[in-house]
């Protein structure tokens, strides 16, 4: 999480806050929508493992070390079976 500082503990604090709040609502919103695609019987992976839109979730907003690329697996008709999620690591 990217903070600017500026003079002030209350400001840096404020963003904290406005920041931590901004990443609930964004992990609430992915959550719903795998919710959606497993309702519609396509399958979520995390890593090659099935997992739940909350694990999922958790997950992609927990990654420190990267960031996870979904991979859309459809099948002969292009109908969407498989949401896999991978780790693409940062290189530093």
């Amino acid at each position: 999480m990217a903070i600017t500082l500026t003079t002030g503990k209350d400001y840096i604090y404020i963003s904290r806050k406005k920041m931590k709040k901004k990443e609930n609502v964004n992990k609430k919103q992915l959550k719903s929508e795998l919710k959606l695609y497993e309702k519609q019987g396509v399958i979520l992976k995390l890593e090659d493992q099935k997992m739940s839109p909350k694990e999922i979730a958790r997950a992609c907003y927990v990654a420190e070390e990267g960031s996870y690329m979904r991979d859309y697996v459809c099948d002969e008709g292009g109908e969407l079976k498989m949401l896999c999620f991978n780790l693409i690591r940062e290189n530093k």
